[in-house]
């Protein structure tokens, strides 16, 4: 039979390990770029723009239904902007990034959305 003591000290070691294993997890994901995911969800194709600080990321033609992802290593408010063959114009108020944040840009018929994806997963 273990010592009650033995099984105390057991516990304190694993709730340390835990609670470094959550820390490093944490350090980590603050560590990466900026991640950003534009999906079109518009019956036709737009041309797509981030713009941030004085920097701007030409995204290119995103078709209806495709998904469109890219990472950003610095911080600040980024916008987008979405222009459709037939002269349609959109635009986003600017969202707020730094390391480690994910971010979904949703082109849609009737206009942009853009918002935080806090479990990290793709939208769907």
């Amino acid at each position: 039979m273990i010592a009650p003591r033995r099984l105390l000290r057991w516990a304190e070691v694993t709730t340390a390990l835990a609670l470094v294993a959550i820390f490093a997890a944490v350090v980590a994901s603050a560590l990466q770029d900026a991640r950003f995911e534009v999906v079109n969800a518009s019956g036709e194709v737009a041309e797509v723009t981030a713009l941030w600080r004085d920097r701007r990321r030409e995204l290119g033609r995103v078709a209806p239904g495709q998904r469109l992802g890219f990472t950003v290593d610095d911080e600040g408010g980024m916008a987008f902007a979405a222009r459709f063959p037939s002269g349609r114009t959109l635009a986003s108020e600017p969202v707020y990034f730094t390391d480690g944040t994910a971010v979904i840009v949703t082109v849609g018929d009737g206009g942009m959305d853009v918002r935080h994806d806090f479990d990290g997963a793709p939208a769907d």
